[in-house]
Parts: C-alpha cells; sequence; structure tokens
C-alpha cells in the first residue's frame, strides 16, 4: 500500500494581512480578479443553531478578511459569543453554554445556570447585580437586556466603506410601565483589528425612566493565563468585599487555575486619555497580544473588574458601567443610576482593540 504524505508550509501571516490590508485600500477589483466570491475572504454569515439548549438561537459568524473572527448573538441582544485573533480564542465561555432565550429564567438563583459570558454580554437596563424588588416588581440579576433577542437586525459587508456592520434594536417594556429601546451598531472595519459599539437606549415611554447598563466583557483561556497582566490608570482600586480585599495587592496579575476559588470584584477609577476614553489593556506577552477596552467614561462612570481564577470558571471580567453591582435600589439610594426623561436617549460607546505586541 502506497502512504502518500501531505505537508503545508506555514504562510507567513503578517505579511499576508499587510498586503490585504493594502491593497484593501486601492479598490474592491484587486480581489474580484483573484476570487470568485467574495466570501471566500470576508463574510457576515447569519445562520440558526439547531441542537441542545441553543436550539433556533440566531447567530452572525463575521471574518473581516484579515486576522479577526466572532460570533454575534442575534437571539442574544446582538452580544459577542466567540471572539478569536489570529485563530487564538480571546473570549470566555461559560459551562453553561449557549442558549435560546427560551431555555432561560428571572427567577432567583438561576443566572448562574444560564450565564454563557462570551466575549459580550450586556447587563440592564432596568438593573445591574442581584436580584431585587421594589414597588415597581422583580428586577432579576443582571436585568433582562442579556437574554432578550434583537429585532431588525441587518448585516452589511460595505466594501466601499471599508466595514462591516451589525444593526438591531432591542425592546424591553412591560404594559402600564416602562418603555425601553435599546438600538445596537457594531462596527467591524474590513481587515482590522478592532470592533466598535455603539448603543443609543431610548426612553419611549410616557414617564421618566431610572436605567443601569453594565458591558460584561469577558477573557478566557488562552488570552488569559498566568502570564496575563491588566494594566488601568487607576486613580483608586476599591474592593468589594473581604474577600477582594485579601486579593488587592494581585488584583492585576493571574495565577492558574485554582480549585474551589472564590470569585474577587474590584471597582477602579480610570483617568482618560488624550481621546477622554477610559482604556483597559490585557497583555499577554507570551501569546503576543494585547486588547485595549475602551469606552466613554461620562456615560460609564464605574469601572469593575471581575476576577474568576476557579477551575472550569476560569474568566477575567472588564465591565463598564453605568453603576457599582450592588443592585437596583442600592444604586438609585447611591444616586448611581442613569435618568431618561420622557422621549430622551442616551449614547453609549464600547470598543475592542486587538494588536501584536
Amino acid at each position: 500500500m502506497k502512504i502518500v504524505i501531505f505537508t503545508i508550509q506555514q504562510y507567513n501571516i503578517g505579511i499576508a494581512l499587510s498586503e490585504r490590508g493594502n491593497h484593501m485600500i486601492k479598490n474592491k477589483e484587486y480581489y474580484l480578479e483573484r476570487i470568485g466570491h467574495t466570501d471566500q475572504i470576508v463574510y457576515a454569515r447569519r445562520s440558526v443553531l439547531s441542537e441542545g439548549k441553543a436550539d433556533g438561537l440566531r447567530i452572525i459568524n463575521i471574518d473581516n478578511g484579515g486576522a479577526l473572527t466572532c460570533t454575534i448573538l442575534e437571539g442574544r441582544c446582538l452580544d459577542i459569543s466567540k471572539l478569536s485573533y489570529k485563530g487564538i480564542n480571546l473570549s470566555f465561555l461559560g459551562k453553561p453554554g449557549l442558549q435560546h432565550s427560551t431555555q432561560t429564567s428571572v427567577s432567583p438563583g438561576e443566572f448562574t445556570r444560564y450565564f454563557h459570558g462570551g466575549m459580550l454580554y450586556t447587563c440592564g437596563l432596568r438593573n445591574v447585580g442581584p436580584n431585587d424588588t421594589d414597588e415597581s416588581g422583580k428586577y432579576p440579576y443582571h436585568g433582562r437586556l442579556g437574554m432578550t433577542p434583537a429585532k431588525e437586525v441587518s448585516s452589511v459587508v460595505n466594501w466601499n466603506e471599508k466595514n462591516i456592520i451589525i444593526k438591531g434594536k432591542v425592546e424591553l417594556s412591560a404594559l402600564f410601565g416602562y418603555n425601553l429601546v435599546l438600538h445596537r451598531q457594531i462596527e467591524i472595519p474590513l481587515f482590522g483589528n478592532e470592533i466598535i459599539i455603539t448603543d443609543k437606549v431610548e426612553n419611549q415611554g410616557f414617564s421618566d425612566e431610572s436605567i443601569m447598563l453594565l458591558y460584561h466583557v469577558n477573557f478566557g483561556w488562552p488570552m488569559l493565563s498566568n502570564q496575563t497582566k491588566l494594566e488601568i490608570n487607576s486613580k483608586k482600586v476599591e474592593p468589594r468585599d473581604s474577600i477582594a480585599q485579601s486579593g488587592i495587592k494581585t488584583w492585576n496579575t493571574f495565577e492558574n487555575p485554582i480549585n474551589n476559588y472564590q470569585e474577587q470584584v474590584f471597582y477602579h477609577d480610570p483617568i482618560c486619555e488624550e481621546d477622554q476614553f477610559a482604556h483597559v489593556y490585557v497583555i499577554n506577552k507570551q501569546l503576543g497580544l494585547q486588547v485595549d477596552v475602551s469606552y466613554d467614561k461620562k456615560a460609564l462612570p464605574q469601572l469593575i473588574e471581575w476576577k474568576s481564577m476557579a477551575s472550569g470558571d476560569y474568566a477575567l471580567g472588564v465591565e463598564p458601567s453605568t453603576s457599582k453591582v450592588s443592585g437596583r435600589l442600592s444604586e438609585k439610594d447611591n444616586n448611581r443610576v442613569v435618568k431618561l426623561k420622557v422621549g430622551e436617549e442616551k449614547t453609549f460607546t464600547l470598543k475592542l482593540k486587538i494588536t501584536s505586541i
């Protein structure tokens, strides 16, 4: 019997991506001369998952033609599940995995059974933090936004504008109550290295509303390891509780997974850079990657760090927010909620930029 062995020579990816970028600036025709269909190198492909708890979940798989690929969850608020750069995973996916929104429950204690994490899990708009109750009703852990499907979704590859644009809106409302709409746009430059999320929250009701919004940006292995460093130019670092106090000296470094590790949460007050944005840098020199999480601090004045070194729940959360994570009633008492008048809108911007170092 004759055995044939195929070998593949590794191409210099850095040079290939650089060439793509240079040619992209010239024109689209360069590519059309070399490929049969543009999906060969760039796509925003909508599909539906078809098994297990994720059955029926609508997703959008993105390849920007360079080094960035991601999955956007159309059926979950247009959040971002998996994010990879140069084939390296950056995101954390929790043990519950992806689930259709019909598989979730807002009952107390259920959050840990459906929180999948992902690169971005958006919390709000009526609560951030633990379950709460007031005269208006019950507020589930981290709110209902992250489990709500988007509507009027579009995904467009713009060769002339050199980007991929995902748009949609998420509605949160109640009979005789609030009527809030989140309009989301996600921009991913073709052949680029960043994701720009612009959210506009609109009060379409007929009474003023107090809103809360938190961007749960979650890093996982291998981007997160004992080689990872967190850089934040903070005015101060405040532990949430005694558990976090015990790790206050090591908030910016990370261990290998530890059995039965108790999560630590820290509050930061970063100093804005010249662009008037706050920047948080997650750096792994062993992988040669850095992720810059930047955001408009005026709109998102709080920054929470979630450090979970637990085996099987190994994650780092970088979480720009309108509030701390003590729940709706406490945050209202401390005047850390955003007040939207009837017909008012407020815009929030979050950026993720990945670079080789």
